[in-house]
């Protein structure tokens, strides 16, 4: 693989909102998590067949794993974003399109990164709305988990081959 050329791209607007939306699902999920815990039993289900139905157990503070999992996954692909020489592109990076791959570099990777946080937090609210006895939504998360990432792949990629 060839250096690619490392030149300064401002973030966008776009990139300012998506990481500010991160960062408030992140602390929105911690402040419901702390005041939901105190009503949650100890022991709480942690893991769903198909059908939503609980078939695993474990301690109610495991609802902090997914955020602890969103936070962990925020910080590196934020500092990423902002070296987006160092990302791997589908079309040759040349002094022509150098801007504009790298824009769209680093707003994917600030997508997925919104997408990721959403997708952890979204496990947390979950496993306290099926704990306060409503039903828990596996093909909502499904869809969440896969369709959802996978269409915003298919469209960065879609994109960066036409900014050739």
């Amino acid at each position: 693989m060839e250096k690619q050329p490392k030149i300064n791209v401002k973030p966008s607007k776009w990139e300012h909102i998506l990481n500010a939306l991160s960062i408030l699902v992140i602390i929105g999920t911690i402040i419901y998590v702390f005041l939901s815990i105190k009503n949650l039993p100890d022991t709480i289900a942690i893991h769903f067949n198909n059908e939503g139905e609980a078939d695993g157990w474990g301690s109610k503070w495991i609802i902090f794993g997914p955020i602890i999992i969103a936070i962990i996954t925020f910080i590196p692909l934020y500092f990423l974003s902002r070296v987006p020489h160092k990302l791997n592109y589908l079309v040759e990076v040349t002094e022509q399109n150098v801007s504009r791959q790298y824009s769209l570099g680093r707003l994917f990777i600030t997508t997925l990164n919104l997408e990721a946080v959403v997708i952890f937090c979204y496990i947390s609210w979950e496993m306290i709305q099926f704990q306060i006895g409503n039903s828990f939504s596996v093909h909502l998360l499904l869809i969440i988990i896969f369709v959802i990432p996978i269409s915003t792949i298919v469209i960065y990629i879609t994109k960066m081959i036409k900014a050739r």
